[in-house]
């Protein structure tokens, strides 16, 4: 039997639940625990998740642990060697990952996503869903169907399955970065972000459109899958009431993303680019950061300041902050 090794290398949070830890998340990318290797009380095992989306740890309090993926987790467990199938096997069956199915070619599906484009190994098969799936979405999570419809074929929206749950995912036609979530808000093991292995966060799910749009169309940046799709939906109703001002949302995937792609660079230079930071101290350490990032690729930068502890969905929800005052 053969196992998708990026995606157990990703599935640590999940590895050390099972045996039960428990995990105390810093950031998205960052957690620490008791280590489990000598059952320590303190915190000292560290974690870390790589821009590839695979997990990393080590254990500082020299009890031996000196790192490695969840396959060297469960080789220093049981004592078996981390190179066998043995050790792979019983480190996927821990986490809940079936082996890799070895089948023929699939029925062509009209409702199935193209082939991927690039490095990101989606932890299920995106589909674009139906017209029911949109306003089942539309209806769960708030938002509306104009906006749901346009952000599907824009290419930017999209719904799998993950660990039996259904999900949705933001991403665009490049696949260098994507985001997944449960539709029904609740979190996986992991977190409330799903870990996909492959993905790039210097690239902004959403930045495929701007190949296409004029340099006076102005840009919005918001933090992470939710707020963009709030921005989205926000756009939507701004032009469906007249508005006349052209934007674009975009999606940084969390606060700590600190570089953009080449790709993005060129078609930034010279737009009104407005950032939208969530309501805290890393979302203001995001403000500040691509404020002076983009200001100095020529681009007008805007910081838009949210109240603390409130992030730009909680803002457009409320009714605080509306459509036409952010695309202004």
């Amino acid at each position: 039997m053969k196992y998708d090794l990026y995606l157990l290398k990703s599935h640590l949070p999940e590895y050390l639940r099972a045996i039960g830890c428990e995990l105390n998340f810093k950031h998205d990318t960052t957690f620490t625990t008791a280590c489990p290797i000598h059952r320590g009380e303190k915190q000292n095992f560290h974690a870390t998740q790589k821009p590839d989306g695979v997990w990393v740890w080590h254990c500082f309090s020299g009890c031996g642990g000196d790192g490695g993926t969840v396959i060297d987790l469960h080789s220093r467990l049981n004592g078996v060697d981390a190179k066998t199938s043995d050790c792979i096997k019983g480190a996927a069956e821990v986490t809940g990952i079936s082996p890799i199915e070895e089948t023929g070619p699939k029925p062509r599906n009209h409702h199935r996503e193209e082939k991927a484009k690039s490095g990101i190994r989606w932890s299920g098969e995106l589909i674009k869903g139906t017209e029911q799936t949109w306003k089942a979405f539309a209806q769960k999570r708030k938002l509306s169907f104009p906006a749901i419809h346009a952000a599907v074929h824009g290419g930017i929206l999209r719904f799998l399955r993950v660990e039996g749950k259904q999900c949705f995912a933001v991403t665009d036609e490049t696949h260098r970065a994507g985001e997944v979530r449960r539709i029904d808000g609740k979190e996986f093991y992991c977190g409330k972000v799903y870990g996909l292995p492959g993905v790039d966060k210097s690239w902004l799910p959403g930045a495929a459109l701007l190949r296409e749009t004029k340099l006076e169309k102005s840009v919005l940046i918001c933090e992470g899958s939710t707020d963009f799709l709030a921005a989205f939906d926000a756009y939507s109703k701004y032009r469906r009431a007249d508005g006349e001002q052209s934007w674009l949302p975009l999606a940084a995937l969390g606060a700590s993303c600190k570089h953009l792609h080449p790709d993005i660079i060129k078609h930034l230079k010279g737009r009104t680019v407005r950032i939208a930071p969530d309501g805290d101290e890393a979302g203001e350490k995001m403000g500040n950061h691509w404020g002076e990032m983009l200001s100095s690729m020529g681009c007008l930068a805007e910081v838009l300041e949210m109240p603390k502890g409130r992030d730009l969905r909680d803002m457009l929800e409320s009714g605080e902050l509306k459509p036409e005052e952010l695309y202004s």
